[in-house]
Order: structure tokens, then C-alpha cells, then sequence
């Protein structure tokens, strides 16, 4: 009976430290692997998509709230999203066509991932962002707005 027990406790441990996965890596953490990240063109192109797409996430789940606020994060991915695509035309030497095709392509797949932690995470713990692992992502695509502007 112990035996069961201790199993069903260790087997509940090994799912709990999975509560918050989530289907990319946390941006702070990420940054903190690649410290050179503006420095270096690749790391540089995939922040500059990934916050777009995280801005796109946070003006979805912020619309029915504040709707200036949302308009606001919207202009942000917009503007990441066009500087990552000029950032692969002269980093790249990709045309405009593929420059944007590529950024969009990248773009749609890490706006599906931020949905679906977004919706996984709130229906877990009642928030999206705050007390998740998308919470390191607002600090860092904060700083990568603030340096591009």
C-alpha cells in the first residue's frame, strides 16, 4: 500500500512540473542562451517574428478590454514583422516577396503556439500572461520594441 502511495505521488510531481509547458521557449530564456542576440542576424529575425506574433496573441486577448491598447500592440507586430522582413533583405539578401513570405509563413506558426499556451495556460491558472512562462516573453519583446524604435 505504501508502495502505491509513494507512486501516485512521485507519478503526480512528474506531471506537475509539466503544468506549464508550453510549445515554444520562453523568451527570456532564449535570450539569456543567445546573449548576442542582436548581433547576430538569426537569433535577431526569430525575436523579431516571435514578439510580432506574441503582440499579435496579447491584441487578441486585450480587444474586448481596451481596444486603443490592443490597436496599439497590433501596430507593434506590424512594425516587427515589416523590420524582420527588411532585416532578411539586406541581412539575407532575400528578395521583398520572399523576405515577407518567409516572416509570414514563421509568423502564423508561432501565433497558432502563442493561442494555444494562451488558452491552456488561462484555463489552468485563470491567466494568460501573468504567472506563465509568456509573462518572461512581454519583458523581452518590451526591450526588442524599445530598441527598435
Amino acid at each position: 500500500m505504501k508502495k502505491l502511495f509513494l507512486g501516485i505521488i512521485v507519478l503526480s510531481l512528474m506531471l506537475s512540473g509539466n503544468l506549464m509547458a508550453a510549445n515554444l521557449k520562453p523568451l527570456d530564456q532564449y535570450v539569456e542562451e543567445n546573449k548576442d542576440y542582436m548581433n547576430d542576424p538569426t537569433v535577431a529575425s526569430y525575436l523579431f517574428t516571435r514578439c510580432a506574433a506574441f503582440y499579435t496573441f496579447v491584441a487578441a486577448i486585450t480587444i474586448k478590454k481596451n481596444e486603443k491598447l490592443a490597436d496599439k500592440f497590433t501596430a507593434y507586430s506590424t512594425g516587427l514583422s515589416v523590420l524582420n522582413a527588411k532585416h532578411m533583405m539586406k541581412q539575407f539578401d532575400h528578395t521583398a516577396e520572399d523576405a515577407f513570405k518567409s516572416t509570414q509563413k514563421t509568423f502564423e506558426k508561432m501565433a497558432e503556439y502563442y493561442k494555444e499556451d494562451g488558452q491552456e495556460f488561462f484555463a489552468k491558472t485563470g491567466s494568460y500572461i501573468e504567472g506563465t512562462p509568456l509573462q518572461g516573453d512581454l519583458g523581452v519583446c518590451s526591450k526588442i520594441v524599445n530598441m527598435t524604435q
